[in-house]
């Protein structure tokens, strides 16, 4: 991993209050903080809130 990513990635870490996993294991921080990355780009991002399900189940409701 580049020297950028790595310091980003602890950044990244430290401001989800993660410092001390930083600290421990950096280049498993560096490695999810690449996975993530990866997994943000593919997402759409064209997408209404009115696109999203409408799930009609409640729980807990008695008439059924």
């Amino acid at each position: 991993m580049n020297a950028k990513i790595n310091s980003e990635a602890q950044e990244a870490a430290r401001n989800a209050g993660l410092a001390k996993m930083t600290e421990q294991f950096p280049d498993d921080v560096a490695r999810a903080f690449e996975f993530a990355k990866s997994l943000a780009e593919r997402m759409p991002r064209d997408i209404a809130p009115a696109d999203e399900p409408a799930h009609v189940y409640r729980a807990g409701d008695k008439e059924q």
